[in-house]
Order: C-alpha cells, then structure tokens, then sequence
C-alpha cells in the first residue's frame, strides 16, 4: 500500500486494542451497489461438519466477496470502560482492511489501516500517528500476526495461521464439532464449529501450559449472513493482565455488503504536522477516553 503524507483526515485508536483492524471508507466517499437479490449465495453445508471439510476450509479461499463495504456498530470494552461508535469499513480481500472511526454523526475521529506490511493507525484528535509491522504487533501480542490472520479473525475463515500447526484432535459434538491444533513451539488453537460448518469460535494460546487463551473470537449467524459468507456480528477478546480485567471488541457485520464499482482511494495520508507516538502510546490513549 502506498503512503502519501499530505492533509488528509486522520484516526482515533479504537481497533488498536486488539490489534485488529477492518479496512473502511469515510462516509464521504461515493459509492455504486448492486441489488441482494443479484449477489451469488455461498452454499451452506447442512450435512455437518466432518475433519475433511474443516481441512477443505482452511486451506480454500475465504467466501466472502472481494470487495466489503458498509457501516458497522463497534464497541469497545476495557476493563470497567466500554466505548460504541459507527464505523464505516471497507474490506479488501486479502489486500487491506480500512476503518474510518465515527463516534458521533459527521465527526471522524480515527482512520485505521491494516495492509500486508503493517498497521497504520492516525489519531485525529490528539494530532498524531502510530505505524507498526506485524513482527512488532506479533511481540506486542505475544503471538505471531499477519495480515491474513487479521482478516480472517475478523471475518470468521478457519485459520492456522502460515506456521506448522497440525490436527490433534477431531471430534464430533451435539452443536457440530470441535478441533484442535499444536504447532513445534506448543502453541494451540481451538476451533468450534456449528451444524452447518461455520466456526462459531476460535481459541489461540500462547502455549499448552496456559490455561486461558490470549485471543477469544465468537461468531454469531443469520440465514443472510451465511449466504454472504460472513458472521452476522464477530467478538473478539483479548486476556490482559492480571487484576486489569478484559479487552473485548464487537463488531455488528450485518450492513457490510459486496461492493461493485469503482474502490475509493485507500492511500495512507498523514498531515506532515502529525507527530509520530510508539505503538504502546497509542494503546494508552484508550484508556483516557
């Protein structure tokens, strides 16, 4: 993605938290759409879930369309303090996740950037950037992140990441079904699955001798969703430290459509009069607002 500094708009830190992010436009950007009814539907499998078409699922490209856009409902919660706002998102398949952060109507706060390189993430309302490549986000985290990872996090594709994770255990359940994953290091992910072979939920764990896992997602599902090939809604929870209790965010899918037309231009623009803070900085905002 390329950079261009220049007197664009900038960002609040909202999706910073949890080191997800999701593309979008700024509300200001026209758009062209085509009809539901016209949208192709992604099958849904009601035979139920079995080990060869959770491999299938992994390895297969993400169902979803190419190209994303909508308003989301996002909110927020660290520790005691909860944050809601509207974001107006713009997804490009394994190219870049957008956000454009709209806390009350007509005022932007926050643009938010996930590319194959990095995060991107300006903060209009403090007058400054962060910028950070996924090896940092891996340490900050404590767990290895890319791109794909984001996106499929978000969005709800069965994931193993890019490292030597192999099946340990299938096995069938009332709901569906649940696996689970170990790679050389002892890192783990859990997976569950639903009657009809959508992942409802995805555990990541620093190793196995941690009891509680560093990343939660859940998905939720409606008939449409399923045949766009999305969650209706994604919660994703980060484990903080002890005493400091959780860091949740929840995003509502439910308007993010297949977008036909013309993208909007995705440059990163950052006002040269930005000042550049530490990814950790810009974490901390979170807590003052």
């Amino acid at each position: 993605m390329q950079r261009k500094r220049s007197s664009a708009s900038s960002a609040k830190p909202l999706a910073l938290a949890l080191g997800l992010v999701a593309l979008s436009s700024c509300g200001i950007i026209r758009t062209t759409s085509s009809s539901e009814e016209d949208y192709p539907a992604v099958s849904v499998d009601y035979s139920g879930p079995t080990q060869r078409s959770l491999e299938a699922q992994i390895a297969g490209e993400a169902p979803y369309a190419s190209v994303l856009r909508g308003a989301l409902d996002a909110e927020l919660q660290l520790g005691a303090q909860s944050l809601t706002t509207r974001i107006n998102a713009t997804i490009v398949k394994g190219q870049t996740i957008y956000w454009s952060v709209v806390p009350f109507p007509l005022v932007e706060a926050a643009r938010v950037w996930f590319t194959p390189e990095g995060i991107t993430v300006i903060d209009r309302m403090h007058g400054r950037y962060a910028e950070a490549s996924f090896a940092e986000l891996s340490r900050l985290l404590g767990f290895p992140l890319s791109y794909e990872d984001v996106e499929y996090l978000l969005l709800a594709k069965p994931n193993l990441g890019k490292g030597s994770m192999r099946l340990q255990s299938f096995r069938p359940t009332q709901a569906g079904a649940t696996a689970t994953f170990l790679d050389r290091e002892k890192r783990m992910v859990h997976l569950e699955l639903n009657g009809v072979s959508r992942l409802t939920e995805a555990r990541y764990y620093q190793s196995t001798m941690h009891a509680a896992p560093l990343v939660t997602a859940r998905y939720s599902y409606s008939e449409g969703s399923m045949q766009r090939g999305l969650p209706e809604a994604t919660t994703i929870t980060l484990q903080r430290s002890a005493g400091k209790g959780k860091s949740e965010l929840s995003l509502d899918w439910s308007r993010l459509k297949r977008h036909e037309g013309a993208l909007p231009d995705l440059t990163i623009k950052i006002k040269p009069s930005y000042e550049r803070i530490d990814l950790t900085e810009l974490v901390k905002l979170l807590s003052k607002l």
